[in-house]
């Protein structure tokens, strides 16, 4: 099985959707936002949480260096 995704408008859906139809192919559809983008990202949110997290703490300066000789102490 392979799966094609296709970015098209509404006219060019419809015909599409009746190609596939008469070849008996199996398809699902979903809109798309109005924005143009999908309204799902590909990360856990929880761990874009933490990202953000950890990025506001470094602007605040609350980080920690660590020289290059003490890493394996």
């Amino acid at each position: 099985m392979e799966t094609i995704i296709i970015k098209a408008n509404k006219k060019q859906s419809k015909i599409v959707k009746a190609f596939l139809e008469t070849q008996k192919v199996k398809f699902d559809s979903s809109p798309t936002q109005k924005s143009g983008k999908d309204n799902e990202s590909p990360y856990d949110p929880e761990f874009v949480e933490r990202i953000l997290r950890s990025s506001q703490q470094a602007k605040e300066g609350k980080y920690t260096i660590i020289s290059i000789e003490d890493m394996w102490k």
